[in-house]
């Protein structure tokens, strides 16, 4: 009885899963997009060895960049990869600040 109750509820909730779940593909896709723009053509060549390490191992196409940026959704490990290159680049604040509170606080509150 408890189970079917169980099972009844995830099968009840799998419809807002899959809309969050899309919102948060569109999401990561729109700041992966800006993120080759920002972090990519910007810091590849860069003087600093570990920043051109960071964005040429985490940041070099589309694809990774998405796998990147899903750290930010359970804030796994984020900070070694947005603390260097904030302190390279200031300006960066603008393009972490948003997807920290939109993706990782804002979005996982709603699903909860």
């Amino acid at each position: 009885k408890t189970l079917w109750m169980l099972v009844r509820g995830l099968l009840g909730s799998i419809g807002t899963m899959c809309y969050t779940m899309s919102l948060i593909f569109v999401i990561i896709y729109m700041f992966s997009c800006m993120a080759i723009e920002l972090i990519t053509k910007k810091m590849r060549d860069s003087s600093n060895p570990a920043i051109a390490d960071i964005v040429n191992n985490n940041f070099p196409d589309l694809p990774t960049t998405m796998l990147t940026l899903l750290q930010f959704v359970s804030m796994d490990s984020m900070t070694s990869l947005y603390f260097p290159l904030i302190k390279e680049d200031m300006m960066l604040i603008a393009f972490f600040l948003p997807l920290i509170l939109i993706v990782s606080i804002s979005l996982m509150n709603l699903v909860t």
